[in-house]
């Protein structure tokens, strides 16, 4: 289980296969609701969307009833990060910053947002920008009441995107618990941030 992380926090987490993937975002966002915040999911279908709520349930919360009171938001890639068939920066962070403003106004205590981030090799026009994206992040969500994890998978990204993520993320998931990140960097100039641009992969 993930327990112990802060709202301010932006959070990387790097995964091998889809099942430790879906445990460490159940875990987080767990965490979350249970402290009475909203949790935003992205995952990258609807199927992925539905074994998200099975490893939900599998810690005890039903997906479908936190749905239904509004504490549980679940959208997929081309919902969220590549709304319109592109991805931008200043329209993400308008959503998140809505989002965020919303969940208060509706009383929750914080916000709590998780996003499983293979949609970068789509290819999609504004794809390119997902290093820019990543570094404003830990600005963005500094001085908010919410928190926010990238999942990335170490064996389908490529090992420049994977530097780029340890640049950009303040905190990190080891072995299922936040700890501070030595790679990180406040503001994110490496050279494999700034060269990375995703290409299409065959499916």
């Amino acid at each position: 289980m993930a327990y112990g992380f802060r709202q301010g926090e932006h959070i990387c987490s790097f995964y091998d296969t889809e099942e430790e993937q879906l445990a460490t975002a159940a875990a987080y966002l767990a965490d979350g609701l249970w402290r009475g915040e909203r949790g935003l999911y992205i995952g990258a279908n609807r199927d992925a969307l539905l074994r998200f709520r099975v490893a939900l349930g599998a810690v005890g919360l039903a997906a479908g009833a936190l749905a239904e009171r509004g504490a549980l938001i679940e959208l997929t890639h081309e919902e969220a990060y590549l709304a319109g068939g592109r991805f931008s920066v200043g329209r993400m962070l308008t959503m998140l910053r809505e989002s965020i403003q919303q969940a208060a106004a509706d009383g929750f205590s914080g916000w709590r947002g998780c996003g499983e981030m293979s949609w970068v090799l789509s290819g999609a026009p504004g794809s390119e920008q997902v290093s820019a994206y990543e570094a404003v992040l830990h600005q963005f969500f500094s001085d908010t009441r919410a928190c926010a994890m990238c999942q990335y998978n170490r064996k389908l990204l490529p090992a420049p995107l994977i530097d780029m993520a340890l640049a950009t993320h303040s905190t990190a998931v080891i072995a299922g618990r936040p700890r501070f990140n030595p790679f990180f960097q406040p503001v994110a100039r490496t050279s494999a941030a700034r060269q990375f641009v995703p290409t299409s992969t065959a499916g």
